[in-house]
């Protein structure tokens, strides 16, 4: 990218937050915005064009940024998900493609592996992933089904103590670069949702593995989007992650966690949209006096103004709630106990970000939608987040069925 297409810099202004994050914080999101601008910004067209981003990740682990969720014992830096999801916004306004990755690795991978792995699972895969030796994928999503678990049709049957797999995954990101991949599968098809499914670590290059880089995305081109084959994969016990039956646990009680870096991601895609924006209006001239002079830009500023600090306290709400309930009641209690709030941040950054990314290419016109530009890229980037982790339509029904379960509890207690 050549400097003229990007106009905002490095350290730029925001409203005040001084009572809501801590000054570790702070000094956090100064270091990392000044670190990712410094190794990154320059990178977001050769990453798009490489389709891969995974040679960055060393760079990141190497600052702790991969494993900021884990704790020390485990190899991570245990900073806690208030300080994780500064870095997923710094990140996300830079390369969100990387910004996607990181959290795969150290969020919807790492952490199934701290809290179920047993010690030879953690040294073999878990400590080299925080480091950014192993990059990894986690595979859910399949041909025929998205959100709904209990219609995934890839399977796991018993051969004497290990385990064959065979079915097919879609739009798995990262896979495609991945050493292994954490992949959710029926080992009981017939049984109840909290029974059917397992976690198992697959190493890419296991005969009947077959990745493919086929799935094409109008956004996170910095990343692959892949589909993925099991054909008789065949995985000794060893494999298995925690006991079989436990995937849709692993998968619940990390699902706060993710959708609340979701949120961080896109209130960093949105916050560097607002930035370039807020730049470009007061250089651009018209009638002899700079845009921004003019209502219909300055009210539109102050609308994308108001409405990421409004998503910024959503991030900062749901993150000290799962620290608060993580510390108090262990991970897999976190995630129940503040899934309303984590759905809200959810719902409300990538679809207001959004709206804040159009706005920004509309005040900018041609020059947001110029191909190599920082607003083009957090435009198309942040597209998926209203459906990636998560639907808007699934996270409205979570929050008006958790509102409504604490109405009526308290209208019980009463």
């Amino acid at each position: 990218m050549t400097p003229s297409m990007t106009y905002a810099r490095p350290v730029e202004p925001h409203t005040w937050f001084g009572c809501f994050e801590s000054t570790e914080e702070r000094a956090l999101r100064a270091e990392v915005r000044q670190f990712v601008w410094d190794r990154f910004e320059g990178l977001r067209e050769e990453i798009d064009a490489k389709g891969r981003c995974d040679h960055l990740m060393p760079l990141l682990g190497e600052r702790g940024y991969i494993g900021s969720l884990v704790r020390p014992e485990f190899g991570g830096a245990g900073l806690g998900l208030g300080a994780s999801v500064v870095i997923a916004e710094e990140l996300g306004g830079v390369i969100p493609s990387l910004a996607a990755l990181r959290a795969v690795s150290g969020v919807f991978v790492a952490k199934p592996l701290e809290e179920f792995g047993t010690q030879e699972q953690v040294d073999t895969w878990l400590r080299p992933l925080l480091t950014g030796e192993y990059t990894t994928a986690v595979a859910m999503t399949e041909p025929q089904s998205g959100s709904d678990l209990a219609a995934m049709r890839t399977t796991a049957v018993r051969d004497g103590d290990g385990w064959v797999l065979n079915g097919a995954k879609k739009f798995i990101s990262g896979a495609a670069e991945s050493d292994f991949i954490l992949c959710y599968v029926a080992t009981n098809p017939d049984a109840a949702p909290h029974q059917r499914l397992s976690g198992f670590i697959i190493p890419t290059d296991s005969p009947g593995v077959d990745v493919s880089k086929a799935v094409l995305t109008m956004g996170l081109k910095g990343l692959s989007h892949s589909y993925v084959h099991l054909d008789d994969v065949r995985l000794g016990p060893e494999h298995l992650l925690g006991a079989a039956g436990d995937g849709l646990r692993m998968l619940e009680f990390l699902l706060a966690a993710e959708r609340i870096d979701i949120a961080a991601r896109a209130l960093g895609n949105a916050t560097r949209a607002f930035e370039e924006a807020r730049a470009y209006a007061d250089i651009r001239h018209a009638s002899g006096r700079p845009i921004r002079k003019f209502q219909a830009i300055n009210h539109r500023l102050a609308d994308m103004r108001a409405t990421i600090d409004a998503g910024r306290l959503l991030v900062l709400r749901a993150a000290r709630y799962y620290d608060q309930a993580l510390a108090e009641h262990g991970a897999e209690a976190a995630s129940r106990i503040c899934n309303e709030e984590a759905s809200i941040a959810k719902l409300y950054c990538p679809e207001k970000g959004f709206w804040v990314c159009d706005q920004a290419m509309q005040i900018m016109g041609g020059h947001g939608y110029e191909q190599g530009t920082a607003v083009e890229a957090m435009f198309r980037d942040i597209r998926v987040l209203r459906f990636g982790g998560g639907t808007d339509e699934i996270q409205r029904h979570i929050v008006q069925r958790d509102d409504y379960r604490r109405f009526h509890e308290s209208r019980e207690q009463a």
